[in-house]
């Protein structure tokens, strides 16, 4: 964590921690604060949480903080689908997984859909609609790719398989007619 996502942190719960020792349903706008800077921080997982609970929270009561927590809960689900997963152990990234991904974004695009239709005039909202079903597109487009190709290299060693087995047998036949044509012999 660089020093100033950890600053920006800090100040975040220094702002938020008053607000929510007063409230123990601490209030919606200092979570949103709280996330956002969780969100900044690297702290995704932390920050998806504590959105989707200012989502339920906030309701018909605050549509203006509603629009930007569901806009927030998007771009996050977003930078998750993104982010590339690491291998079990080796603590090294392998890629993204598409079914997590494509799971991630259809989220991040109902939370985007969400924000455009609580504020039409929201352009960014609605042009990360598009890039999220753009996304969506290309991931599902690399599957059947990845699945033809498998198909392909499957239908390729059944082929191989094949031809290995008629080669065996001619090998065995000619070795017959070889051991019967020394039988006669003998």
């Amino acid at each position: 964590m660089t020093v100033r996502k950890r600053t920006l942190l800090i100040l975040a719960l220094a702002v938020c921690a008053p607000v929510m020792a007063q409230d123990p349903e601490a209030d919606p706008r200092a979570e949103l604060a709280r996330a956002t800077a969780l969100a900044e921080a690297g702290e995704l997982i932390e920050a998806r949480t504590i959105l989707e609970s200012v989502v339920e929270s906030a309701g018909a009561d605050d549509p203006a903080l509603l629009r930007r927590a569901e806009y927030n809960l998007g771009a996050i689900q977003l930078k998750q689908a993104l982010t590339p997963v690491e291998q079990e152990g080796s603590g090294e990234a392998t890629g993204i997984d598409a079914t997590r991904a494509m799971a991630m974004l259809t989220d991040a695009e109902r939370s985007f859909l969400a924000s455009a239709a609580m504020d039409r005039t929201d352009l960014d909202a609605a042009r990360n609609v598009e890039y999220v079903r753009r996304l969506k597109k290309q991931i599902k487009e690399q599957q059947e790719q990845q699945k033809k190709q498998d198909q392909g290299q499957q239908q390729k060693q059944q082929n191989q398989g094949g031809g290995d087995q008629s080669q065996k047998q001619q090998q065995a036949q000619k070795q017959q007619q070889s051991d019967q044509a020394q039988q006669s012999a003998d």
